[in-house]
């Protein structure tokens, strides 16, 4: 319980710490976790709203695909009028012709490319389904930004509060060499040695005030949130986190399977081979062709007169019509059969595709040894400086004690003190770094963030 006390007491130190900062330049804040910022990144970012929108375009494209079979219906009205010279069927002129007809009616017009429509469609769905892939590998290229961009941010900050906590204290101890000045017990010297310390300790806060906010405009551009508006990190007590075990990163030849970017490279290298059969088998499917309508025809202005004309017979100007057209029909393009360009240009893609594969295999393995290293190297890391920070905290307390018995200089304190904060923050960056380390080395290994 005083654990937890003790935390929310420094949570919120650290907090009022960061109103009081974003204050003094007239900035607006928001908290944020390392959780939170993944949840708002998932939903807000652009680069994965833009994504998202990529997949309704292809779903788009393979409804068209899908519609290959769907015939056309139309319906209309139409007039010819022909005056002059007309031909008739066995080659004979006819002169002073006045023709005028009326056509109205309703049909349908199907022509069906079996083969390629059949092949387009099956593309388009493994373009579709590889795009889901593609989907999830730029999302954790993004999530991984935000989690880094967030450590760094939170870095940034503490170390600022950490400049701030120093130069408060050197000043006390600057103003205490003054007294100690003026009544003989310390020299001058050691005074603006002190003066000059405190300036120094605020230009190195004033850098990381820097650096913070330009952590905070980066993560709010991620976020897609007002870069106005300074972000406060809560995870100020840090714990390594163990998305992965160190001891279980054996035998990883086989983990670049799982990764998004293959399975997406994969699926597109079948969507190429699969538009290949639009250009081999697709040729030795005929095209269908059905055509149909149904209509009234006959005089535009008027009754037409009838040849033969029987006794009895109705005169009208309109009389129904039917038509019905079925064909099969094969096209061989004779390019094909001389040069084949567009079989040749497919296979081409095909071995650029696998070409490609090849190349993320290798640069999936470049990443997964990378993150193996960088998560064996950061464990040490957080070992080591956890020692020197309690190390330091251990010689700090100390040197507090030798300052209520009055052995010890103002500048030793100082000192103590500077490398007990400098230790915290290297033990804060070192688990900062590892934790990065962790979401990288899960991604680097085929899970999704």
């Amino acid at each position: 319980m005083n654990r937890h006390l003790k935390y929310l007491l420094k949570l919120k130190l650290s907090i009022a710490f960061g109103l009081l900062l974003s204050n003094i330049y007239g900035q607006e804040t928001s908290t944020i976790s390392i959780e939170s910022s993944l949840k708002i990144a998932g939903a807000n970012n652009l680069t994965i709203s833009k994504l998202n929108l990529n997949k309704t375009v292809l779903e788009a494209d393979l409804l068209i695909s899908k519609g290959w079979w769907i015939p056309e219906l139309f319906a209309g009205i139409q007039t010819r009028q022909l005056q002059g010279a007309a031909m008739n069927g066995n080659g004979s002129f006819f002169t002073e012709v006045n023709q005028q007809n009326l056509w109205n009616g309703v049909g349908i017009d199907a022509l069906w490319n079996i083969g390629e429509g059949i092949y387009k469609t099956k593309a388009s769905e493994l373009k579709l389904e590889a795009n889901t892939y593609k989907t999830k590998a730029e999302k954790n290229i993004v999530l991984l930004e935000v989690a880094d961009t967030y450590y760094q941010l939170l870095i940034g900050f503490l170390k600022t509060n950490a400049y701030h906590q120093l130069h408060t204290v050197a000043d006390n101890i600057s103003q205490q060499l003054a007294l100690q000045v003026g009544v003989g017990l310390a020299y001058e010297s050691e005074l603006l040695l002190a003066q000059s310390n405190v300036h120094h300790l605020k230009i190195q806060e004033l850098n990381q005030q820097k650096y913070y906010y330009k952590k905070s405009a980066q993560l709010s551009r991620l976020l897609n949130l007002n870069p106005f508006n300074s972000l406060i990190p809560i995870d100020t007590i840090l714990k390594p986190i163990e998305l992965v075990n160190i001891d279980s990163l054996e035998n990883l030849d086989s983990l670049s399977n799982k990764r998004a970017e293959i399975q997406y490279a994969e699926l597109l290298l079948k969507a190429v081979s699969t538009e290949k059969l639009t250009t081999t088998k697709a040729f030795f499917i005929p095209n269908v062709r059905f055509n149909s309508f149904g209509s009234l025809y006959g005089g535009l202005l008027g009754p037409v007169s009838l040849m033969p004309s029987s006794p009895g017979s109705e005169i009208k100007q309109l009389y129904p019509t039917t038509s019905m057209n079925f064909s099969l029909q094969w096209k061989i393009p004779i390019e094909k059969l001389i040069y084949n360009g567009p079989t040749k240009k497919i296979e081409a893609s095909e071995k650029i595709q696998e070409l490609e594969i090849k190349e993320i295999k290798a640069a999936i393995n470049q990443d997964i040894a990378s993150a193996k290293q960088n998560l064996l190297i950061g464990n040490k890391q957080t070992e080591l400086a956890n020692k020197a920070y309690l190390q330091s905290k251990k010689a700090f307390n100390q040197c507090a004690k030798r300052q209520e018995l009055g052995t010890i200089r103002p500048f030793e304190l100082l000192q103590a003190q500077e490398i007990f904060i400098q230790s915290k923050l290297d033990y804060i960056e070192a688990i900062a770094n590892y934790n990065t380390a962790q979401y990288a080395f899960q991604v680097a290994t085929g899970i999704n963030l």
